[in-house]
């Protein structure tokens, strides 16, 4: 598979964020998934996925998870598991890089950084122009001069770790995991 869609980079996001993440909005998500595609253009030389990157008053929006997500609220937790091995290991790691630098700021943070001088979306926007496709070009440039994405070694599968490490490092399970 070389190119997925952006609903099924969405949804991977949303397993990865959506029980961690008590602000994972549509707004965030969109944002979230600009910063995939310029990091996939960058480094893999491709877009991530084949739908376009709009520029919105509020920044970068891809218009099908716009909405796709636009009855969820501000707390977007719900994803389809059958879906997740749409996405390759390659573009899994570059979400989980995605989520893991980008997934601590709120929207509103992810939204100003997009509205900075000289960034596509900035170079785009027409307040007369609804849904203005951003050039994968210009975003691919963009992108080619910001830092890399620290590395971030997974130890275990997804389908392998369940539940969270404590302050010590010990994996805690979930409670309904108890065997009293």
């Amino acid at each position: 598979m070389d190119k997925c869609s952006a609903i099924d980079c969405a949804n991977y996001l949303i397993f990865l964020m959506g029980d961690n993440c008590d602000d994972l909005s549509n707004m965030k998500l969109n944002k979230l998934l600009y910063y995939a595609q310029g990091y996939s253009l960058r480094d893999n030389d491709k877009p991530l996925f084949y739908d376009p990157v709009e520029a919105w008053k509020h920044g970068p929006v891809i218009s099908s998870v716009y909405y796709e997500y636009a009855d969820s609220g501000n707390h977007i937790y719900n994803y389809d598991s059958s879906k997740l091995d749409n996405i390759n290991e390659e573009d899994k790691k570059l979400l989980y890089k995605i989520a893991l630098n980008f997934g601590k700021y709120t929207a509103s943070y992810l939204r100003n950084m997009t509205h900075r001088p000289n960034t596509p979306w900035y170079q785009i926007f027409d307040e007369n122009v609804m849904h203005k496709e951003i050039p994968s070009s210009l975003i691919k440039t963009y992108f080619d001069k910001l830092s890399d994405l620290p590395s971030c070694d997974v130890e275990y599968s997804d389908e392998e770790f369940i539940g969270y490490r404590d302050d010590e490092g010990y994996l805690v399970l979930p409670a309904d995991w108890d065997d009293k």
